[in-house]
């Protein structure tokens, strides 16, 4: 098993209020792990019922103005750009019920962490 290193790089600017910089820790990933990942679409994980509420999040969650960073590149903000639209295209409503699934089940995993063990 492969151990990623962070690697320090991106500047982000998560605190826009008070444009405070932070160093975002990003991770370089084996060329055979993106190899395998471009394998997989994003309308795959969009289509896929467990994997649904996770995309959908992680999509609004990177495209969230607060959190977005300063891009070192064209492209890096021209994804940027496409994700946004991609989610603003997701009706509200089924956002926020995606969201709702996410956080039941977060509880539910917690929940179940909490709940002792019965020996049999």
């Amino acid at each position: 098993m492969t151990v990623l290193a962070p690697t320090r790089g991106l500047l982000c600017y998560c605190n826009r209020v008070h444009n405070t910089p932070t160093t975002m820790e990003t991770f370089e990933f084996p060329h055979s792990l993106l190899d395998r990942a471009k394998q997989i679409t994003l309308a795959d994980l969009l289509d896929t019922p467990f994997t649904q509420p996770w995309c959908v999040s992680m999509l609004c969650n990177a495209t969230n103005p607060s959190t977005t960073p300063d891009h070192e590149n064209v492209a890096s903000e021209m994804l940027e750009f496409k994700l946004t639209q991609l989610v603003r295209s997701i009706p509200t409503s089924e956002r926020n019920e995606l969201f709702k699934m996410c956080s039941e089940m977060i509880t539910s995993r917690r929940e179940e962490s909490r709940t002792p063990k019965k020996i049999k």
